[in-house]
């Protein structure tokens, strides 16, 4: 998409899953914590509003991944922030893919990522260790 002009912005959590088409429909899933149950195209004047208002709000927070901006490696991607601060919260794996949007195997490689990253053995001392270093 990126390829052919498409403006692509992402960011760490949403609260669900929305497209836009041409401001005349917004799509959603049926189910928020199961999308493989279905999508609900909607076409009325205020939930078009809303899903604007909504999408407009999480755009201003997002970052362009094709900006170029090199970070420092010892810095947290906003998604990997993300992870960390749900799984110290006491999120179970599956509780934050769903914040996060991705898969359950997605969030496991992710936080063996951090713990690696961290030096720590489990995720009792990752968690530990981030509380360590703020």
């Amino acid at each position: 998409m990126h390829a052919n002009g498409a403006k692509i912005r992402t960011s760490p959590t949403v609260p669900m899953r929305l497209m836009i088409f041409d401001g005349i429909a917004a799509v959603t899933a049926l189910d928020p914590d199961d999308h493989s149950a279905g999508l609900v195209v909607h076409h009325s004047k205020a939930a078009l509003t809303m899903a604007k208002a909504l999408f407009e709000r999480y755009w201003q927070d997002s970052t362009d991944p094709f900006a170029g901006e090199l970070k420092s490696s010892k810095d947290l991607a906003p998604q990997e922030a993300e992870l960390l601060n749900l799984l110290v919260q006491g999120a179970t794996d599956e509780q934050a893919g769903r914040k996060l949007g991705v898969s359950l195997r997605t969030v496991r490689r992710m936080a063996a990522k951090l713990s690696e990253q961290a030096g720590a053995s489990g995720r009792f001392e990752l968690g530990v260790r981030a509380a360590q270093r703020g």
